[in-house]
């Protein structure tokens, strides 16, 4: 995804810039997710949402995605887990800083495996000294 920075700015949060424009950038990590036969649940462009309802915005785009090989067994040890899952990637475009107007450049947002550590049961057990 020729990313060009990778920034921790909000605890759970990873932001990672992109040349490439949000369609762009969307697409590339469809084609690489389908690639490694990862389902896709949804994909929200609120961009064109928005223009439906004649307000305007930055293009931002959403991508739900998961595997219920890899999520399955961790919502059997942990229930709660399905809060965080399927997993999410948002995508904004980058603004110019001298004007309001994106630039081609995209920023993603996604959440960290952190979070989603706390429900490896193994990871747990080994946590709290009980492996």
């Amino acid at each position: 995804m020729s990313a060009q920075r990778v920034t921790a700015g909000e605890p759970g949060i990873v932001r990672i810039d992109s040349h490439h424009a949000v369609a762009q950038t969307v697409e590339r990590l469809e084609a690489l997710l389908k690639e490694r036969g990862i389902q896709i649940f949804a994909h929200f462009d609120f961009t064109a949402d928005a223009a439906r309802t004649d307000l305007t915005m930055r293009p931002e785009q959403l991508l739900i995605f998961g595997s219920p090989k890899a999520g399955t067994p961790l919502m059997q040890a942990q229930p709660t887990v399905g809060l965080d899952l399927p997993l999410k990637a948002s995508y904004l475009g980058r603004r110019r800083r001298s004007r309001n107007e994106c630039c081609g450049a995209t920023r993603s947002a996604c959440d960290t495996e952190r979070q989603y550590r706390r429900c490896d049961p193994a990871a747990r057990a080994r946590r709290t000294g009980v492996a």
